[in-house]
């Protein structure tokens, strides 16, 4: 099918790397509704290089800017995207780009606020991603309780209980 070949496409170019593969997909991934899209921003995650400077800063903050679209399936492959990344830096040992996107997505704001995301896979990706960051804040703390306890997705509260399970702190005893 066509989307097949998009997608492998997308992900030959990000194996090869360089300034055009990075041109096209940066094409692709900012235009809202390009044929394409989600295809550029999953194939990111691979792209050659991604874990040094500049190009993870380019990356990171296209992924990030790329959360505000209104589309579910877009915002489910950058949170997917952003993930796979930090899994990447710890994978391979690069704490010092680990703290660096960890603090980009702190600073950013757009993920915490995806927590309110009237999708369910949507908020369930959030907690994730936001599982995985060094410190959290305890506004985020605060909102995973709340998600525990309120939210109308099994999934959603699963992956809260799940993440505040592995947090180890004893305040989540009570709530869990």
């Amino acid at each position: 099918t066509i989307s097949a070949v998009r997608h492998q496409a997308s992900y030959t170019l990000a194996a090869i790397g360089g300034e055009f593969a990075l041109a096209t997909l940066g094409i692709a991934l900012l235009n809202h509704g390009t044929i394409g899209q989600v295809e550029a921003i999953e194939s990111l995650r691979i792209l050659r290089g991604v874990l040094r400077n500049p190009l993870r800063t380019k990356i990171i903050h296209w992924l990030l800017s790329t959360l505000n679209d209104l589309e579910e399936e877009v915002q489910i492959t950058a949170l997917d995207s952003l993930a796979y990344i930090i899994w990447q830096t710890q994978k391979r040992r690069r704490k010092s780009a680990y703290l660096a996107i960890c603090q980009a997505i702190q600073e950013d704001g757009t993920v915490f606020l995806l927590l309110f995301s009237p999708y369910a896979w949507v908020r369930q990706r959030a907690i994730e991603l936001l599982g995985m960051l060094d410190q959290r804040s305890p506004a985020v703390y605060q909102q995973f309780i709340c998600l525990l306890h309120t939210d109308n997705d099994s999934g959603v509260r699963a992956c809260a209980a799940f993440i505040l399970g592995e947090s180890g702190t004893r305040q989540a005893i009570a709530d869990l």
